[in-house]
């Protein structure tokens, strides 16, 4: 596959053929505890251009619906602070990151700038985003209308000299990324009828207006274009914003943060963590955990890669 993905198919055939081997597998062994939920939630965080930091990772959460106030309150018991604000990891924590309620997926992108690497020159690599987003923005104006003043906001952004390509970056892949697993559920239940988004509050959400969660829409249907996903026609597609004053949701948060806190500090190449949390987290919750998918796109001799990686837990004689 040529490193250039803007060309959204490519990349979706890409992560189809990751998919559909073992995390597909995997993913049915879950949901047969959750065959009658009707709708699903996608919690998000993420650790992206840290100091100190190994990895880049996009880390969703998926579990059913449910009262999110009664969710939010038992993850607080338990998780009452961010994973950076703690020392140790104890039981409680592990049974409840453990627990099989909780289906996540993590991906590694350590050159956010995949989809246009094989550019040679920073001007070009400008280009090649405000291109990207015209492109957009001329397709909204026929199909979605509503949404064309933010992309055309977006694509005044690109053309300043002070433009932020590092945040664009983040956002383009967390649309993307989101919209996929949003797919993949859609794909591999039976009776989902709903779908609600719930990311971490950042500079993600309030980017052009919340320009976030419009590239989640437009990518969404796309990717459901692209594999044929059928949707109900009464299906609800839902966002918790970061104004949102219906409910409080940080908490929920938590449950992908203690993953990316701990994915991001892990070199999977040397086998070498940061810090001792870290590693009890990688020990004692994410290895041998057959509901925690580890995803990495990276460059290989000029081509785009997408591979699993696995972590086992070294068992020793007895």
């Amino acid at each position: 596959m040529d490193t250039n993905i803007s060309d959204l198919p490519k990349l979706i055939n890409l992560l189809n053929a990751t998919f559909d081997k073992e995390p597909k597998h995997l993913w049915k062994c879950y949901y047969k505890k959750f065959i009658k939920s009707s709708k699903w939630c996608i919690a998000s965080d993420y650790c992206l251009d840290a100091k100190n930091k190994i990895n880049n990772c996009f880390v969703y959460t998926i579990f059913p619906y449910i009262d999110f106030n009664f969710l939010q309150s038992k993850i607080n018991e338990v998780l009452y602070k961010d994973i950076k604000n703690i020392k140790t990891i104890d039981d409680n924590i592990v049974w409840l990151l453990t627990n099989q309620f909780f289906f996540t997926t993590v991906f590694i992108i350590n050159d956010k700038n995949l989809f246009y690497s094989n550019e040679t020159t920073a001007s070009r690599e400008k280009e090649t985003i405000i291109f990207q987003i015209k492109n957009t923005y001329e397709m909204c104006l026929k199909k979605a209308p509503y949404i064309a003043p933010k992309l055309k906001l977006l694509q005044k952004e690109a053309e300043k000299n002070n433009f932020n390509k590092k945040l664009y970056c983040n956002i383009f892949w967390n649309s993307i990324l989101a919209s996929y697993i949003n797919d993949f559920i859609y794909k591999n239940t039976k009776h989902t009828n709903g779908i609600i988004w719930v990311p971490d509050r950042d500079d993600m959400c309030n980017y052009c207006n919340g320009i976030l969660y419009d590239l989640y829409n437009i990518n969404s249907s796309s990717i459901h274009y692209i594999n044929r996903t059928k949707i109900p026609k009464n299906n609800k597609l839902g966002i918790c914003k970061s104004n949102d004053n219906l409910f409080e949701f940080d908490k929920i948060i938590r449950i992908p943060d203690y993953i990316a806190g701990a994915i991001s500090s892990t070199d999977f190449y040397s086998r070498t963590v940061d810090k001792q949390k870290h590693l009890q987290m990688i020990v004692d919750i994410i290895a041998d955990n057959p509901r925690v998918i580890i995803i990495e796109l990276c460059i290989e001799n000029g081509k785009l890669f997408c591979k699993k990686i696995k972590i086992n837990k070294i068992k020793t004689a007895s």
